[in-house]
C-alpha cells in the first residue's frame, strides 16, 4: 500500500529564478526504505519539504493513503501522519528535550497549564517503546549531537508519523550512533512505518533501502529496486558520468609544502583534562590531497578550528606556506591564502538571514568606502563577478 505519493511536482522560485523541482513523481509504501539522492542542488530537500508541508508545489497531486491531499501547513501534514526530521536542527536549545518532543502538542492541567511531569513521562515511554534513553528534563543546549537526532524523531513519532522523512540523519552521528538509528529504522519499517531516506552516502543507502529514486537538475530521473545495485551504478546515475573510472593519464607530484601541523596538542573544551588532539604531526603539500578520517568526538572539529586559524594549539605550530599561523593577518589569510568551507556551513559558513549577495561580499566589505557601501555598486560588481 502506497502511503504517500507525489506526481508531476513542480516548484520554482521566482527570487532567486531556481525551478528546484520539475515534474517530480514520488512514493513510499507502508514498511518500505525509499532512498532520495541525487547531487547537492539536485531537488531532494525541497521535495521532502513539499512531503511535509513546509513547502507548497505550483501544480501537481499528493495521495495519501489513497486519497487526494492538499497541505495548507506543516500542521496539515503531521495530523495525516506525516513527519520530517530535517538536516539541520529545528530544535529549541533553551527547552528541554521533553518541552521539545510535546512542542504544539503540549499535555495542560485543568485544560490551562502546562502539565510538565505528563510531558516528561509520555517522552520516558517513547523511549522505552523505540529503545533510547533521553533524559526528559535535560535542555536540548547540553544534548550530544546523537540524542538530539533522537529528540527529532520522537518528535516525529510522538504525533502518530507512518511516514518519516529523514533528511540526512547520519550527517552529525559517530558509527555506533549511526548503528543505532539503523536499527530503529528497521523496527520502524518492521512495524509498517514508511521512510523516506535522504542521503549521499551510498553504502548506507544500499545497506537500508528498499528502493531508490535519483534525482538530477530537479528532475527525477530513474526509481529502482536497490537489491543487486553497485555503489557504482549508483553514483553513475547520480553524477551523469562514469564516476568510478579512474583517469590514470594526469598524475601529479606534491609541491611544497602548504600546510604544515608540528607536534600540536589542544585541550578538549569546557575545560576538560584530555586532549583533543595530542602532539599532531601533519603536512599536506601543493597538488595533493590529504583525507582525514575519524568518528565524531575525536577531535575532527578542533583540527578544523586550528587549521583555519580560528585557535590556537595549546602546544606545537601551524605553519602555512611556511609562516607561523599565529603570525599571519587573519584578513589576508581569508582573502589570499586560504579558502575555508567549515562543516556547519549552516551556522558558522553562512549568514542566513542575510542575502545571498551580502554573504559573497563579506570578506570585501573593509575595502569599500562610506559612499561605496551605501550605493552598493561595488557590492553588486563583486558579486556579479563571484557568481
Amino acid at each position: 500500500m502506497e502511503l504517500l505519493s507525489l506526481k508531476g511536482i513542480r516548484k520554482y522560485f521566482p527570487s532567486t529564478g531556481t525551478l528546484a523541482v520539475e515534474g517530480a513523481a514520488f512514493s513510499v509504501r507502508r514498511g518500505e526504505v525509499h532512498a532520495l539522492v541525487g547531487e547537492n542542488g539536485a531537488g531532494k530537500s525541497t521535495l521532502a519539504r513539499i512531503m511535509c508541508g513546509l513547502e507548497k508545489p505550483d501544480s501537481g497531486t499528493l495521495t495519501v493513503r489513497g486519497s487526494p491531499a492538499r497541505f495548507a501547513s506543516h500542521r496539515d501534514a503531521e495530523r495525516l501522519g506525516i513527519g520530517i526530521v530535517p538536516q539541520y536542527s529545528m530544535l529549541a536549545s533553551n527547552l528541554t528535550a521533553a518541552e521539545n518532543v510535546a512542542l504544539g502538542h503540549e499535555p495542560l492541567l485543568a485544560g490551562f497549564f502546562y502539565d510538565k511531569k505528563k510531558a516528561a513521562y509520555d517522552l520516558s515511554l517513547l523511549c522505552g517503546r523505540y529503545g533510547f534513553t533521553l533524559d526528559p528534563d535535560v535542555p536540548v543546549s547540553f544534548l550530544p549531537n546523537a540524542q538530539k537526532r533522537e529528540a527529532e524523531i520522537l518528535r516525529a513519532l510522538a504525533r502518530g508519523a507512518d511516514v518519516l522523512i529523514l533528511d540526512e540523519p547520519t550527517s552529525i552521528l559517530a558509527e555506533h550512533e549511526t548503528e543505532a538509528l539503523f536499527a530503529l529504522i528497521r523496527r520502524l519499517t518492521a512495524a509498517g512505518t514508511g521512510i523516506v531516506y535522504i542521503s549521499h552516502r551510498s553504502k548506507e543507502i544500499l545497506n537500508l533501502a528498499d528502493r531508490i529514486t535519483v534525482m538530477r537538475d530537479g528532475k527525477v530521473v530513474r526509481t529502482l529496486p536497490a537489491a543487486g545495485l553497485e555503489e557504482c551504478d549508483l553514483a553513475d546515475l547520480i553524477v551523469r558520468a562514469n564516476a568510478c573510472e579512474l583517469d590514470s593519464s594526469s598524475t601529479t607530484r606534491p609541491g611544497e609544502t602548504a600546510l604544515e601541523f608540528r607536534n600540536v596538542s589542544m585541550k578538549a573544551p569546557s575545560g576538560s583534562t584530555f586532549d583533543a588532539i595530542q602532539d599532531l604531526n601533519l603536512v599536506v603539500r601543493s597538488g595533493e590531497v590529504v583525507g582525514v578520517v575519524a568518528l565524531g568526538g575525536n577531535g575532527l572539529d578542533v583540527l578544523e578550528d586550528l587549521a583555519s586559524g580560528l585557535i590556537q594549539p595549546d602546544r606545537g605550530a601551524i605553519l602555512v606556506q611556511g609562516q607561523t599561523l599565529s603570525g599571519i593577518d587573519p584578513r589576508k589569510l581569508r582573502t589570499a591564502i586560504m579558502a575555508y568551507l567549515p562543516t556547519d556551513r549552516e551556522y558558522r559558513g553562512l549568514c542566513s538571514s542575510t542575502t545571498v549577495k551580502c554573504n559573497l561580499v563579506s570578506k570585501r566589505l573593509q575595502n569599500y568606502g562610506f559612499t561605496a557601501f551605501a550605493r552598493g555598486l561595488l557590492q553588486d560588481k563583486d558579486a556579479d563577478r563571484l557568481r
